[in-house]
């Protein structure tokens, strides 16, 4: 009977270890698998304590990108941007490039709303629109000459502010890039003074919704008349009725320029229903960021000497949260 009852407690007693032996393995099996580790780690990897945008890593080519910063901690953001274009004489295609950085309503920057940067080149010694073709002639040999040296020709922006944030502020970041080229610069650079991994990026839009049109180029409908005198800055236009109409769906940046004429007159169709007109002798200027979409049309017409007359239009099919006049 001891016999008996001693086998039946060890048998107990094996099937008891048993148990919490499987049971306790079973536990120690479930923890790596947990959702724990994982979404620690995924958040840091989305939240960085320095956000660096360059053109060139996004290659951006006649696009408009648009990002959302979102802040985790109350914190001192160091904002850096450079801007650049060079001229480097091999064409004379228009560029430009634009940088929006705002908070939902107005911009980072107090004294910049809007970083828009455009180049229309003009060849040395003739340049010359006539029945809808350009004709330019000269200026890679100078250039060629020019690039040996450390001289460029070009425009250029840096923009530094440092910027109070508090947690749960959405900042918006909007870039765009029209016919980018060697040596064009378009950079963001935001950096937390505190190192905290408190910023959050994301990517909401990207579009090849932009453009950038040029009288010189016979990018409008209409007619237009311009030459340009051997190896001076001077010349003679005619631009009559210049039309050319865009359709936006998210929101507008527009640029619309008249420049270099003696007699002009602009005329500006907003989607907001109301009819914009600009008579302003030399330099003649519209520009609207914001939310209106809908229908434009551009209208220009003007007599350009001593300077040849030159019209422009950019535009981006974006809602860059920012409702004002630029």
């Amino acid at each position: 009977m001891n016999l008996k009852f001693k086998a039946f407690s060890l048998a107990l007693i094996v099937i008891i270890s048993a148990i919490f032996y499987f049971n306790m393995n079973k536990e120690h099996n479930i923890t790596p698998a947990s959702a724990t580790p994982s979404v620690i780690q995924q958040a840091r990897t989305n939240y960085s304590s320095t956000i660096t945008l360059d053109e060139k890593d996004l290659r951006l080519d006649h696009e408009v990108i648009q990002f959302t910063v979102l802040f985790h901690e109350n914190d001192i953001i160091n904002v850096t941007t450079l801007q650049m274009i060079l001229r480097l004489g091999k064409d004379v295609e228009p560029q430009a490039n634009m940088l929006i950085l705002t908070n939902g309503s107005r911009s980072v920057f107090h004294k910049s709303n809007v970083s828009f940067l455009y180049y229309v080149p003009s060849a040395l010694l003739f340049d010359a629109t006539i029945l809808g073709h350009r004709i330019a002639i000269g200026g890679r040999l100078f250039f060629n000459l020019l690039n040996l040296t450390r001289f460029r020709v070009g425009v250029a922006q840096a923009l530094s502010s440092e910027i109070s944030v508090k947690k749960g502020d959405v900042w918006y970041l909007t870039m765009s890039v029209v016919n980018p080229k060697p040596g064009e610069e378009l950079r963001v650079v935001l950096r937390s003074l505190s190192m905290a991994l408190s910023m959050e990026l994301n990517q909401t839009v990207r579009s090849p919704d932009v453009g950038f049109y040029s009288a010189l180029d016979n990018d409008f409908n209409g007619r237009y008349f311009g030459v340009k005198l051997p190896l001076l800055p001077f010349g003679f236009s005619f631009a009559d009725n210049l039309q050319k109409k865009i359709l936006t769906v998210r929101g507008s940046v527009v640029y619309f320029c008249s420049v270099g004429h003696r007699n002009g007159r602009m005329k500006i169709e907003a989607p907001n229903n109301k009819t914009y007109l600009n008579e302003n002798g030399g330099l003649s200027v519209f520009s609207y960021c914001g939310n209106w979409a809908g229908t434009w049309n551009f209208t220009a017409s003007g007599l350009g000497f001593p300077w040849k007359h030159n019209v422009m239009l950019f535009y981006a099919d974006i809602n860059p949260y920012l409702s004002q006049r630029i």
